[in-house]
């Protein structure tokens, strides 16, 4: 429920401060003096209409819509929705910015907006949430539940099914495929480490004629061995630290030289021919490492392949099985429906003829099953189709329909007429009135009046007026609500008659 609504700068308003309650609230007064616009100013708090006000604030207690919970917006006892604007527009909930396109998706099922042939109410599937909501039956309730589980899974099923039928498609041309590629990988053979060790080998052999050079020279050193330790001998010197000297000297030309005899073995073309298979492997994969795991996920796959005309075969059946379920539980579904479908038409039909429009005629077709079944409603009011009616009598007609099954509403939910009153006779504008008040048992109403009947009936009644080019609002009752109701029946001069008139209106029952 909207607890208040707090407007500045906006147009001709300065500010406004208004407070609500539960039920029907109506806005009353001169035309021009700016009913739309407060009108306007609400929706836009709730990101459903953009405003020129500077502040837009509405008040909203009880728990907000499960997006914005989803959305991260924190619960309050009074949660404040603001449109700010200053140099671009702002939305908040309780202090936290939203995008406006985030608060509208929450907001559009929650307040609805009720002015031209803006709403889908005679769509499909809209249509069919009524008539099973005007049923409200277990076994129907139950069912629905069940197909919805069934109706998942067959889905589930289906789309791994359809992408088998794909990948068989595709399967010849991606067999061989993966064939080349395995047979790439496996002739060229990669080992771990292998690149690595040839880069060395290269290294080596790129180096092998200086080395050859350098150990030339050192063995020339080598061969003065014996002079050296005789030298020692004769002067009587230690000889230990030379000894030891040329046993690692004669150690490490050995080595050397078993290396460089051991690189004689190598092919320095084998081996570049090699690191450049290596390369490719490398470039195409990422490494060697990679490369044999993609060897051993490219065989899983071709053998994936292989069998797939088996895992089809398999998943067609399990397919099968569901649908056919799926169908036992739609064409129940459908059956429950179809027993009610006459007595949801003729509560469509009553309430439309206190609204002075013709009867309604529902059709059941058949459509493609669906989480919800089989079922397509259609509707015509007399011989005319929803999309065909003027806009007064859309409006009446999303009015009617909004009445059936009232009583199984348990959501409360906020609505906002705009002109709903507006080029209709009198007994049509008592009708309506009736309608919205009947509507405020579950739903809080804003609507603009033009007529004195729904005036009359409203809950809270705020006059709007426009002095100097400046507007006000307050709320009216008893004698000034009597005086504004006299005015819209005969005009700025207001007759005996006519408070006379709006007197007995005000006290007269309410009976739809």
């Amino acid at each position: 429920m909207i607890k208040g609504f707090v407007v500045k700068n906006c147009l001709s308003f300065d500010e406004a401060r208004l407070e609500f309650e539960q039920g029907l609230t109506v806005f009353s007064g001169p035309s021009g003096a700016g009913k739309s616009v407060l009108m306007n100013g609400l929706l836009a708090s709730f990101g459903l209409s953009d405003s020129p006000a500077v502040l837009c604030e509405s008040v909203l207690s009880g728990n907000l819509p499960t997006q914005l919970l989803e959305a991260g917006i924190e619960n309050e006892d009074d949660n404040v929705f603001r449109f700010i604007r200053k140099e671009k527009v702002k939305l908040l909930i309780n202090g936290q910015n939203i995008s406006k396109k985030a608060l509208s998706a929450a907001m559009t099922d929650f307040v609805v907006h009720l002015s031209s042939k803006d709403g889908d109410e005679f769509g499909a599937e809209n249509l069919l949430a009524k008539l099973d909501l005007f049923i409200n039956d277990s076994e129907l309730i139950l069912t629905k539940d069940e197909l919805s589980i069934l109706f998942l899974q067959y889905e589930t099923k289906n789309d791994e099914l359809n992408k088998l039928i794909k990948q068989e498609q595709d399967a010849e041309e991606l067999k061989e495929f993966l064939h080349f590629e395995i047979q790439k990988i496996e002739s060229i053979n990669p080992k771990i480490g292998e690149d690595e060790e040839l880069l060395s080998i290269r290294k080596l052999i790129s180096k092998k004629e200086k080395t050859e050079e350098l150990l030339s020279r050192c063995q020339t050193i080598s061969t003065l061995q014996d002079k050296v330790l005789t030298l020692f001998e004769e002067i009587g010197g230690e000889s230990d630290t030379a000894v030891s000297f040329f046993a690692q000297l004669n150690d490490v030309l050995d080595s050397t030289s078993s290396k460089l005899m051991e690189l004689d073995s190598y092919n320095i073309d084998s081996i570049m021919a090699r690191l450049e298979e290596l390369s490719s492997i490398k470039k195409r994969y990422g490494g060697i490492e990679e490369a044999l795991e993609a060897l051993s996920s490219k065989k899983i796959e071709l053998k994936i392949l292989q069998n797939i005309e088996v895992a089809k075969s398999d998943i067609e059946a399990e397919v099968k099985k569901l649908k056919n379920a799926c169908e036992e539980k739609a064409n129940r579904l459908s059956s429950i429906r179809k027993r009610s479908l006459q007595s949801f038409s003729n509560s469509i039909t009553s309430y439309l003829e206190k609204l002075y429009m013709s009867s309604c005629k529902i059709t059941i077709n058949q459509k493609t099953l669906s989480a919800d079944g089989i079922d397509a409603l259609s509707i015509q009011v007399g011989k005319t189709e929803p999309s065909k009616l003027s806009a007064g009598e859309y409006r009446r007609a999303r009015l009617a329909l909004m009445c059936v099954g009232l009583d199984q509403n348990k959501n409360k939910k906020i609505l906002i007429v705009d002109e709903a009153d507006a080029n209709v006779s009198g007994e049509e504008s008592a009708a309506i009135a009736k309608t919205l008040k009947y509507l405020s048992k579950s739903y809080q109403i804003f609507a603009i009046s033009h007529q004195p009947q729904l005036s009359a009936l409203a809950d809270k009644h705020f006059l709007v007026v426009k002095t100097d080019e400046k507007s006000k609002v307050k709320e009216i009752m008893k004698d000034e609500r009597a005086m504004e109701i006299a005015r819209i029946v005969s005009g700025e001069t207001i007759t005996k008659e006519a408070i006379e008139y709006a007197k007995k209106l005000l006290k007269e029952p309410v009976c739809l």
